[in-house]
């Protein structure tokens, strides 16, 4: 009995041992299937995730060549240009990076600056130059890179002639001489003496002036042509004293201009004077007030002058500069041009030039923070002008706009 006893306690022990081996390997197994299930089930969500993440995309930067005058007589235009063009880099929506070149305003510097730009660096968009001699001088280069460039300075019509590769942000200077004659006309004066520089600008201030004179009915009683550095004026005053006029245009250097005031006005005289916009200027008045007052010059017509937003452009504009400098009109012409670009290229590639151009000709009369403008096929740009005369060290409207005023020519 006792001996069975014990022989059944140990087959009960073995039977034990058997189903807890059972049931120990039954958990193990179903440890490794729930085990497996996770790590295939969060594998699966990461996957997942990964793919309905969206992909960041970073938008390639528009690189841009710039050719202003840094240095030299004309270097304070020159940064308020640069200005214009910080100040529109912070509203575009896509991303530029600017090259800067200076050029001084001397063709064959601009020349080397465009070759840079477009050889080297292989941009297909330059704003600039400034200078019209410069817009000349790389325009074959222009057409050769098949780039596109956006002068910033006025223009001779011939410019338009040797590159239709060309936008001008501002205007031409024959737009500018017929608000200067009309104004004339409107003011009864009609006989005018001419004294230019002998350089590529004053030769098209005066050819345009020769040239639409008589559509107005003004008679150019005298033209006297002087070196670009020229700073003894005695004999050309001396023809205009000899001369009965109501009127005289000069364009000169800015010391130039200055040095033709102070001889000028050491003797009275009877006729009202006339220059180009290119003098509003701060550094002219800064010493020179009383030598300047009176003078009357053309200066584009801003219909947005006094709006809310260009006075919050224009406080931009001073914190940028910690009120060092004065914007010139070119400052907005070259704001609203990088922003018509930015805009441009939400439709074409920085390399379709053709595409860049027509979208430009396409807007049709524009208004932006420097006024009218209106863009034509071979990329001239007509604006509207106005006469400003310097008045007690500021630069006062004398008439906004001679556009809608009534002559008959």
């Amino acid at each position: 009995m006792k001996n069975f006893s014990f022989l059944n306690m140990i087959e009960e022990n073995n039977k034990s041992t058997k189903i807890f081996i059972f049931v120990y390997l039954f958990l193990s197994i179903l440890a490794a299937i729930l085990a497996f299930s996770l790590v295939f089930f969060h594998t699966g969500n990461n996957k997942n995730a990964q793919a309905k993440q969206p992909t960041l995309i970073v938008e390639k930067e528009i690189q841009i060549g710039v050719i202003l005058p840094m240095s030299g007589s004309l270097s304070n235009w020159g940064r308020t240009i640069k200005d214009g063009i910080d100040l529109a880099l912070e509203k575009t929506q896509k991303p530029f990076k600017i090259h800067l070149q200076d050029s001084g305003c001397d063709p064959q510097k601009a020349k080397l600056a465009a070759k840079q730009l477009l050889e080297q660096e292989h941009v297909k968009i330059i704003i600039g130059p400034a200078c019209v001699t410069e817009v000349a001088a790389i325009a074959d280069i222009v057409n050769q890179q098949h780039a596109i460039m956006f002068s910033t300075g006025l223009l001779d019509n011939s410019v338009f002639g040797l590159t239709s590769n060309i936008i001008n942000l501002s205007t031409e200077i024959s737009t500018e001489v017929d608000f200067i004659l009309k104004h004339l006309t409107l003011n009864e004066k009609s006989h005018i003496a001419v004294v230019s520089s002998a350089n590529y600008f004053g030769k098209e201030y005066t050819r345009s002036i020769k040239e639409l004179a008589p559509k107005y009915g003004i008679d150019v009683v005298l033209v006297d042509e002087t070196p670009i550095d020229a700073i003894d004026f005695s004999s050309e005053i001396k023809d205009i004293r000899g001369k009965k006029i109501d009127a005289l245009f000069i364009q000169q250097s800015e010391v130039g201009t200055i040095e033709f005031l102070k001889q000028l006005k050491k003797s009275p005289y009877h006729f009202d004077i006339y220059t180009s916009s290119g003098i509003e200027n701060q550094s002219m008045l800064e010493g020179y007030q009383d030598l300047l007052e009176g003078v009357l010059f053309t200066a584009p017509y801003n219909v947005n002058e006094g709006s809310e937003e260009k006075i919050a452009l224009e406080k931009s504009y001073n914190r940028l500069t910690d009120a060092k400098r004065v914007p010139s009109a070119t400052t907005f012409a070259v704001y609203d041009g990088i922003l018509l670009l930015d805009s441009a290229l939400k439709k074409c590639s920085e390399m379709d030039v053709p595409c860049i151009k027509q979208e430009f000709v396409n807007l049709g009369k524009h208004a932006g923070m420097s006024g009218e403008m209106l863009f034509h096929p071979d990329g001239s740009n007509t604006r509207p002008f106005g006469i400003k005369q310097i008045h007690n060290g500021f630069f006062e409207w004398k008439v906004q706009d001679i556009t809608n005023q009534n002559i008959t020519p």
